[in-house]
């Protein structure tokens, strides 16, 4: 069971936005060729016109405790919080109660990554030679996608890891809006990311959950999805249900 993470001190060079609503609690594939070197958002594994993005991490039916602030493009400093955030199986079996879940063993990743049975593999990157791994998964005629990436070497804290990608959001059109947690993962280092950007055309919203491991090994899960849109509840479901039966350091 993972043991609650401890409040972390204030990080002073992330904004905050003015007010942004904390996120609810919350055949063979193609291979598809993929920038490596950048984890942020526009890698040409993203095929669909509007780039979208994910978030942090707990335990199948445990309680997450972490430290919450908000960072944006607005003036002013991190405005922080405490958040306490209870997920149980019954409640991430949604996209659907009855939804048949099927275990992705990813070897290379030493991972095992969970989705729904419709899913499909729709890109893979990376190796040993070429790091990171990623790997993306999607459905048929679904707006949400779903993907899950692996450092041999960490190359940050998980806390620089999600300010770097929140950055990249907000080099777009400078409106990015960054909800960040710190928590654990089956007792690793982690954070838990929630960003909307593209807030004046095309909003879309990226969940990702940031782990570093004890032996320096980094995971990001991240799922991209449309903002205000029925896509959204699927996405943020997807997320949850996914985090919840993550199984790293094991495949």
């Amino acid at each position: 069971e993972p043991a609650p993470a401890s409040v972390p001190e204030p990080e002073p060079s992330a904004p905050a936005p003015a007010a942004e609503p904390a996120p609810e609690p919350a055949p063979e594939p193609a291979t598809a060729s993929v920038p490596h070197s950048d984890p942020a958002p526009k890698r040409a594994l993203l095929r669909r016109p509007v780039a979208l993005a994910a978030l942090a991490a707990v335990l199948v039916g445990g309680t997450w405790l972490g430290t919450s602030y908000f960072a944006g493009s607005g003036q002013g400093g991190a405005a922080e919080r405490t958040a306490t955030l209870t997920e149980t199986p019954a409640r991430v079996a949604s996209p659907g109660a009855t939804t048949a879940w099927t275990a992705h063993r990813e070897k290379g990743m030493n991972a095992v990554l969970s989705l729904p049975s419709r899913y499909r593999e729709s890109a893979r990157e990376g190796g040993a030679a070429r790091p990171p791994r990623l790997v993306e998964y999607d459905a048929p005629d679904s707006k949400v996608s779903i993907r899950l990436t692996q450092w041999d070497k960490a190359p940050g804290s998980p806390m620089a890891q999600a300010q770097h990608a929140h950055a990249v959001w907000n080099s777009y059109n400078g409106d990015a809006r960054t909800q960040y947690t710190r928590t654990t993962f089956h007792g690793y280092e982690a954070v838990q990311a929630d960003t909307s950007y593209g807030l004046g055309g095309s909003p879309a919203r990226v969940m990702q959950l940031m782990i570093r491991t004890d032996d320096g090994r980094m995971y990001e899960l991240r799922v991209d999805m449309p903002k205000g849109t029925p896509a959204e509840k699927k996405g943020t479901a997807l997320f949850k249900g996914a985090r919840d039966r993550l199984v790293i350091g094991k495949s």
